[in-house]
């Protein structure tokens, strides 16, 4: 929710994180970054990403994308670590297409150019990374798998060795250590900053109206023949008439509900704004609890509701998300101190770009 004016920011995520082998692959437990408006936690993200690095120099061929000083960034590389991050955008909702291509690629590239940047670093400040530690964290990926088969058939798919998983945990680690210990250890975020901020966009914390409501479903396709659309009308009656004589509602739907919702009695939990249709929605939002509607017809078919509770729109109050808050507000600083920390090894670096 809360982002920069540019269309896709380089930020810390993407350099060290979205290009990840273990955010990718690590089973499929992949959480989207949420905001400080959502008071459900926030996800962290894996700490490595792929790029095989080569310490000799490499002559120019339509197999290096880019050299940084004596490390080279293969194409294989780029269109691994591409793909990936394509993928996280579109599980976030965003679209890939069109004119986002060319912005994507740079993004990934000028990511890939920094994290080798950052790992040079590193090394040249004596950031070393135990076995123990790539260890404990390689470990910590495989325990997300149900057993070694899952493991081994992601890291295949991935088109990863566990050796090549091993030097990215290292690489990562070792960058990790030292933005942590001579960058982020100064971020601090004080109270009137959280306060302020929390002021500036109290309307992103406004926890809107909810309904909780059940429904069954006569399955209708819009554009269906009168015949089947008379017994559609004919079946919802008949269940309208059985609800009117005092039958459950929750059991009715478990006989005659034709939606995924029926084993559950047809309960839809709480939904708020936005989240059904407009027609199902203006009905279940209007009506009293305890009540049920009359056939309400949408894109899906025809739908008997019934509102069981409802909560009314809030602003969330700052203590409930004074802590993510506080961490966006950080990741933001950390951001910027990341940036400009590889835009000035940038400054000094042997950098050759070659793939537009």
């Amino acid at each position: 929710m809360y982002t920069t004016t540019k269309s896709i920011r380089i930020t810390f995520i993407v350099i060290l994180f979205l290009l990840a082998s273990g955010l990718i692959f690590a089973g499929g437990k992949q959480e989207n970054k949420e905001s400080p408006s959502q008071a459900e936690g926030q996800s962290v993200p894996a700490e490595t990403a792929e790029t095989t690095i080569s310490s000799e120099k490499t002559p120019i061929d339509a197999n290096i994308v880019a050299r940084i000083n004596n490390e080279v960034i293969t194409k294989k590389d780029f269109d691994v670590a591409f793909a990936r991050y394509a993928d996280q955008i579109s599980s976030m909702g965003r679209s890939t297409m069109n004119n986002d291509i060319s912005d994507l690629r740079e993004i990934v590239r000028q990511g890939l150019i920094n994290r080798i940047l950052l790992y040079q670093e590193s090394e040249r400040k004596g950031y070393t990374v135990s076995d123990v530690e790539v260890q404990a964290r390689l470990d910590a990926i495989k325990a997300q798998f149900s057993d070694e088969e899952q493991y081994t058939t992601a890291l295949a798919a991935q088109d990863l060795t566990e050796e090549q998983l091993t030097e990215d945990l290292k690489t990562g680690l070792s960058i990790q250590n030292m933005l942590e210990d001579t960058v982020f250890s100064s971020i601090t975020i004080p109270e009137e900053e959280i306060q302020r901020f929390y002021t500036e966009n109290e309307s992103k914390f406004l926890k809107p109206e909810m309904v909780k409501a059940s429904h069954i479903i006569i399955l209708l396709e819009p554009e269906a023949e009168e015949n089947v659309r008379e017994e559609a009308y004919r079946q919802i009656e008949e269940i309208q008439q059985k609800l009117e004589n005092g039958a459950d509602f929750a059991e009715t739907a478990r006989e005659y509900s034709q939606g995924p919702s029926n084993e559950q009695g047809g309960d839809l939990g709480f939904f708020g704004p936005g989240q059904m249709v407009p027609e199902f929605e203006d009905v279940a939002f209007s009506l009293p609890i305890g009540e049920t509607s009359g056939i309400v017809e949408t894109q899906f078919g025809l739908h008997l509701i019934k509102v069981f509770d409802r909560t009314e729109a809030e602003t969330v109050p700052l203590e409930s998300v004074y802590g993510d808050i506080e961490k966006y507000l950080a990741q933001e600083q950390q951001d910027t101190a990341v940036e400009a920390l590889t835009q000035k090894l940038a400054e000094t670096a042997d950098i050759e770009i070659l793939e537009n």
